[in-house]
């Protein structure tokens, strides 16, 4: 037969066409020695919507398909043994069941804007080699690209929702990551994947499917990040013989009915404290075992979970532990084995039945922990545990924090502060006592200004801000800053008092006029002792209460930056200014310094205005223009 190819008044038999209810044309069967298809997008006059019935054409080697196309229905081009090219159109949105199930030639596809990937739908593809899936995609049904032998790599997107049963079975994969967004995942997955080497799982679960790598014998490295409380079901590493480095969920509830049978390369391996239980030859023939610690959390070991595990040297039980299987080391030689438990408990029982050397450990008895009670929000600590006795046997603790909305804390004792409030950080012992230390830290919120005469829109906005923040100018009350407010001597060396960080300065004044009991006396008397502003020359008054022209502001605030032994030196001409000559003389090269380091930039008249009363704003914006221009 050749080429054929579909058009709008063809009448042969090659390719059979129905029209559906809706007027829509449907390609609904096929010659079996079609070796071209190209369909048209109109045939007769009418869409070309749906294609099926190329199953079995086993000569057919390339398809074309129209952009109008919603729809490849199921078996469509099952068997097409030949088939090596096909276009996926924009418009199809799902690859239905079993539509290219056994295409075994077939070497690439790209899905890049179907959702959902049906039941068997690439079943037994052996040379598909390259697949493009969309960041669309939700769901990749069962055994989507079983048996795709050739498929050496793929990328799960980020949207992907559900893995189905089996779905890379006895597939190519050489690794693999599935993303955090997989919240299902079936049975099997990547069971026989013989070349799989690593796998990391970032799945937030609530079961890990059975058989999920089962008889993967080149899979060496697999990492679970799930923060969900997460059970295992069965046989999920059995006979993967290669296996070396397995990281578990934080949050797994137990070890499955032989989970990780033959898995004869595996040495040793950590077992999150959750875990409550070991399962039915969990561990059996794995014979390079060499030593196991059972965390806190195992309460229970079933039937022949060591079963074959000849290597097995040490074994570490907590005082945790409620019942142990009479049978756990069946065909498992325990002469060079030692167990190592605590008085009483029923680790110490088997041992003594079983005639198994037992060394009794000493258990811990107090933590007390220590460190810094306060922290700010977005801001970390880092807290101490001290384990009594000194000999414990298992030191090693876990923190937890009693409100994770206003703290956290990690496995170092690392304090993080959330939000304001108070939270209990505690160390709990780990060897099966649940000894508790516990520890209240404050986390003090941050900074927030809520002043109502203070818009977004004010020119003096970012100044009031930076200056408030940074705890320099506070506000009347939590409501009024009052930015038009006269700046007083009295608030100015408040400001310079708090950037110095509030330095110790008990004592009574020497002024008249300022009282112990004032805000500002202890930053009175810090300023004039360092040289930064002087009371009135033949008396005893300070003036804290007297207005601070703008030239007195500049005169201070270079005082400031030579106790600070920051740059006071540069000078430039003002005679930009109109009002430059009505600067008086005391105050001129302090001007001329702050114009240089541009803590003073002038009105937007033309003006410096020196003799003009400083505003509130008018502060703040030259201490944040001094802040960022000459250092605190």
């Amino acid at each position: 037969m050749g080429d054929v190819k579909a058009t709008n008044t063809y009448t042969g038999n090659e390719i059979v066409w129905e029209e559906d209810d809706n007027g829509n044309i449907v390609v609904s069967a096929a010659d079996k020695s079609i070796v071209n298809a190209t369909i048209p997008s109109t045939i007769n006059g009418k869409t070309v919507k749906i294609v099926c019935g190329f199953k079995n054409c086993k000569n057919l080697k390339t398809v074309t398909l129209p952009n109008t196309l919603t729809e490849i229905q199921s078996f469509a081009f099952q068997g097409c043994s030949a088939l090596t090219t096909i276009n996926i159109p924009d418009s199809i949105k799902k690859i239905d069941y079993k539509a290219f199930d056994g295409c075994s030639s077939l070497k690439s596809i790209n899905l890049k804007n179907v959702t959902e990937i049906y039941p068997y739908a690439f079943y037994g593809c052996e040379s598909l080699s390259s697949v493009t899936l969309s960041n669309n995609l939700t769901i990749i049904d069962e055994n989507a690209f079983s048996g795709c032998s050739s498929l050496k790599s793929i990328t799960l997107p980020s949207g992907l929702k559900n893995i189905g049963q089996q779905v890379f079975r006895n597939s190519g994969l050489t690794t693999i990551t599935i993303p955090a967004s997989v919240t299902e995942i079936y049975s099997g997955t990547f069971e026989g994947c013989n070349s799989l080497k690593t796998a990391t799982v970032n799945a937030q679960l609530e079961e890990i499917p059975s058989n999920m790598f089962k008889d993967c014998t080149n899979l060496t490295t697999v990492k679970f990040t799930g923060t969900k409380k997460v059970s295992m079901n069965d046989y999920i590493f059995s006979g993967c013989t290669a296996l070396t480095s397995v990281t578990l969920p934080a949050n797994l509830t137990n070890i499955s009915k032989e989970c990780f049978k033959k898995c004869t390369s595996l040495t040793n391996i950590t077992i999150p404290d959750t875990v409550e239980s070991i399962g039915i030859y969990a561990f059996a023939e794995c014979s390079r075992l060499s030593s196991i610690k059972l965390p806190c959390g195992v309460k229970t070991i079933d039937l022949y979970a060591f079963n074959k595990c000849n290597s097995l040297k040490n074994m570490y039980f907590t005082k945790s532990i409620q019942s142990i299987a009479s049978s756990i080391f069946l065909n498992t030689s325990t002469s060079g084995l030692t167990i190592y438990g605590y008085a009483g408990s029923v680790a110490k029982s088997f041992a003594t039945e079983k005639g198994i050397r037992f060394v009794e450990c000493k258990p811990v008895t107090s933590i007390k922990v220590s460190g810094s009670t306060s922290v700010d929000e977005g801001k970390s600590v880092t807290l101490t545990a001290s384990v009594s006795p000194a000999d414990a046997y298992d030191k090693s603790i876990t923190w937890s924090s009693s409100n994770n909305n206003i703290a956290t804390v990690n496995a170092n004792g690392v304090v993080t502060g959330k939000s304001g409030g108070s939270v209990t950080i505690t160390a709990t012992s780990r060897d099966g006592t649940f000894i508790k230390g516990n520890y209240t830290v404050n986390v003090k919120g941050a900074k927030k200004m809520t002043f109502t005469d203070v818009k977004t829109t004010d020119w003096f906005y970012s100044a009031v801000s930076y200056t408030y923040l940074n705890g320099i100018i506070s506000g009347y009350n939590d409501k009024t800053f009052a930015p038009n407010d006269k700046l007083t001597r009295g608030m100015i060396v408040t400001i310079l008092y708090r950037m110095e960080g509030s330095p110790n300065n008990d004592g009574k004044s020497k002024f008249s006029d300022v009282s112990t009991k004032e805000y500002y006396a202890k930053a009175v008397k810090w300023a004039v002792n360092n040289g930064i502003v002087h009371g009135y020359d033949g008396t005893t008054k300070f003036g804290p209460n007297d207005n601070i022209i703008r030239q007195d502001l500049a005169a201070i605030l270079k005082n400031y930056a030579g106790f600070k032994k920051k740059d006071t030196k540069s000078t430039t001409g003002l005679n930009k200014f109109k009002d430059y000559k009505s600067i008086d003389s005391y105050a001129l090269s302090a001007m001329q310094w702050a114009v240089s380091k541009g803590v003073i930039t002038g009105n937007t008249n033309g003006t410096l205005n020196p003799k003009g009363n400083a505003t509130r704003a008018e502060a703040a914006a030259m201490i944040q223009k001094y802040c960022n221009k000459v250092g605190r």
